[in-house]
């Protein structure tokens, strides 16, 4: 849910508090219900540049009405043309994924309790709901560089 909507040559959208946007540079979103700047709603996919974890800008709105309350923002996927190497170049030359960690702020429920126990070296089972981060909760220390 958006906070505010700066009037600006270069328009800065702002997030609710406990409400992390999780995007990156150009990225592209769409905007419902919002009060005010109505020229937001349903005018498309525009790309954002990221300016923290609770806001981003989206250009030029300064043409646009004051923005007064509400409004949701919605990620817009982009098609991407992926390409690979032959199997042996790629064998031959590999490339490694790095994950983004930095994007990280702190465990869900299921890896809190899991990780002290792997830590010990016991083993554990456990049962969450799909995307609560039972993959990395469950992740061999051993196994991560």
């Amino acid at each position: 849910m958006l906070t505010s909507v700066s009037q600006d040559e270069e328009g800065i959208v702002t997030m609710h508090d406990e409400t992390r946007h999780g995007l990156s540079d150009g990225d592209h979103v769409c905007f419902t219900e919002v009060q005010g700047m109505a020229e937001l709603n349903g005018s498309g996919s525009r790309p954002i540049k990221v300016l923290g974890p609770f806001s981003f800008s989206i250009g030029d709105t300064s043409g646009y009405g004051a923005y007064t309350s509400g409004g949701y923002m919605h990620q817009v996927k982009q098609k991407q043309t992926v390409s690979f190497l032959p199997l042996a170049q790629a064998l031959a030359a590999p490339d490694f994924l790095v994950s983004d960690f930095a994007k990280f702020e702190r465990p869900t429920p299921i890896q809190a309790v899991c990780w002290p126990v792997i830590a010990a070296g016991r083993d554990v089972v456990g049962v969450a709901e799909t995307g609560s981060g039972k993959t990395l909760a469950f992740l061999d220390r051993k196994s991560v560089v």
